[in-house]
């Protein structure tokens, strides 16, 4: 009996290494092909989107005297400058509508999605003087592509938008205690994540209300992202609302 047990485990154990490393071998040719293909899918449709928080910003002009010297000589010139001062929206009305749209490459499916963008700013000059501010938008990712873009100052559409460097750059003259709605939309796509930013580092946040829809059942929000202060279920998703009046933080809106 016993010399019959030795040749059954010596059998045993040789296929349970073979079958292992058939595993091994086949999970890392799984995970080159996945990051393989992964990329060509990205490159087809998008990686994950970030949507930046869009910025305003005044510039004061100033004189600031400069010296060098050249040949010897002692220079002084007087050089023209300018002090940036950031400037809070007093609102932002934000609407995503997030559609899953998933992938098939080679054997392996990725969770595509579609993306329509529709926010609404809101900025008031509350001082006494007028002011020349510069209005800021970034795209989520300079390899996007983005349908409808529509950019609006109250209701007048800005044509002439020369992106550069990823952004657009538009200025603003704010008279006295006037406000203005300035408006973005467009329709675009990504993969694997969306998210909306406030900014960098800790940020202050007022009047910001930003509405998701999505056509799937199964949410999950990211590592590091806030959770909504409501949560709807529609006939094909979720309707998520996040809403503060003031609001001061390093977290993001993130839906994976």
């Amino acid at each position: 009996m016993k010399s019959k047990i030795g040749p059954l485990v010596f059998i045993f154990a040789c296929t349970a290494f073979a079958w292992y490393i058939l595993g091994t071998v086949t999970g890392l040719r799984t995970n080159v092909q996945d990051t393989k293909l992964k990329r060509e899918v990205s490159q087809m449709w998008g990686t994950s989107q970030i949507q930046k928080a869009p910025t305003i910003s005044q510039y004061t002009p100033y004189s600031r005297t400069v010296s060098k010297v050249v040949d010897g000589t002692k220079i002084v010139e007087t050089v023209e400058d300018s002090i940036r001062h950031s400037i809070d929206f007093e609102k932002s009305n934000i609407n995503v509508d997030l559609q899953l749209d998933h992938r098939k490459k080679g054997l392996l499916w990725y969770t595509t999605y579609a993306v329509e963008f529709d926010g609404n700013f809101t900025i008031k000059n509350s001082a006494n003087e007028a002011m020349n501010t510069k209005f800021v938008y970034t795209f989520p990712t300079q390899n996007g592509i983005y349908e409808n873009f529509t950019f609006k100052i109250d209701d007048n559409i800005i044509d002439n938008i020369q992106p550069k460097n990823g952004e657009i750059s538009h200025p603003l003259y704010l008279e006295p205690d006037k406000q203005h709605v300035i408006s973005i939309s467009y329709r675009s796509q990504g993969m694997d994540e969306w998210w909306y930013h406030f900014g960098t580092g800790v940020s202050k946040i007022n009047g910001f209300k930003l509405t998701m829809n999505t056509d799937f059942d199964d949410i999950n929000f990211p590592e590091n992202s806030i959770s909504p202060t409501k949560k709807e279920k529609t006939e094909n998703g979720w309707r998520l609302t996040w809403d503060y009046s003031s609001l001061i933080s390093g977290i993001q809106i993130g839906m994976d």
